[in-house]
């Protein structure tokens, strides 16, 4: 089933392939990334933005360069980007690398596809994606599609790809090795438990209360049982299609 998102301006919204953004939404708060930051015209929201400076001047420090290669995209621009990819690769390959118009975390504003000092998209080797590896949740950012946890996020590894939910989530997340979703699966355990959904109006509010969120807190289904797809079709991930990077590089990032 896909659930309608009824709080796309939350900082912890959970846009995947289970819960889908209005075709009319639109940040209230997008500002534009500044030439220096980025590799084309980029817009994001204001708070990720700003995170997003302290990040890049951070990894300045240590001779590196970051900057925005893709920030928000509209639902338009997403829906024709996924069928450019349906129409080169098929559906059941473009779902494993490309989210579909409504299902891409681009939309919210929050998320960046990262780029180096020469305008390339960061692969897995680069002394750039480790630098974020370790430094990223410092500035409230995480790598969203991380690897060996295609099974539970529905998409490939993209080192590239970060995603701001603010310094004390990715904190946790980045200690015990989740993915947002994983985390997100956590925090609506506790909160079943222990909050009425009077009380519950803004997921925001919710981890004002619940952070950090202790250890020894279970989720109600493991997550090697949490499958996120809205792909009749998907077969196993775990036979998805490899891409190179370099074919990835070529073309405006995917999620």
């Amino acid at each position: 089933d896909v659930n309608d998102i009824s709080n796309p301006d939350d900082l912890l919204v959970l846009c995947n392939k289970y819960n889908k953004l209005s075709s009319s939404y639109v940040p209230n708060d997008l500002v534009k990334v500044d030439s220096n930051y980025s590799t084309k015209s980029n817009t994001l929201k204001k708070e990720v933005y700003e995170a997003f400076l302290k990040l890049a001047d951070a990894a300045k420090l240590d001779n590196l360069k970051l900057l925005v290669g893709s920030g928000y995209r509209s639902y338009q621009y997403q829906s024709g980007l996924y069928n450019s990819y349906v129409a080169r690769d098929g559906v059941i390959e473009a779902d494993t690398y490309s989210a579909r118009a409504g299902y891409s975390e681009h939309q919210t504003g929050l998320a960046i596809d990262v780029a180096d000092g020469d305008k390339k998209y960061l692969d897995e080797d680069s002394a750039e994606y480790e630098w974020l590896v370790n430094n990223a949740y410092k500035y409230g950012f995480i790598i969203r599609y991380t690897k060996n946890k295609e099974a539970v996020t529905g998409y490939q590894f993209e080192p590239w790809h970060i995603r701001y939910v603010g310094v004390n989530v990715a904190t946790y997340i980045n200690s015990n090795n989740l993915t947002f979703d994983e985390y997100m699966a956590r925090i609506m355990a506790q909160v079943m438990r222990n909050f009425s959904h009077e009380r519950i109006k803004h997921l925001k509010d919710v981890v004002r209360y619940l952070i950090p969120v202790k250890e020894n807190i279970k989720t109600t289904q493991s997550s090697s049982n949490i499958k996120y797809s809205s792909n009749k079709n998907e077969n196993n991930l775990k036979n998805k299609q490899k891409i190179s990077y370099q074919e990835q590089k070529r073309h405006d990032q995917r999620n």
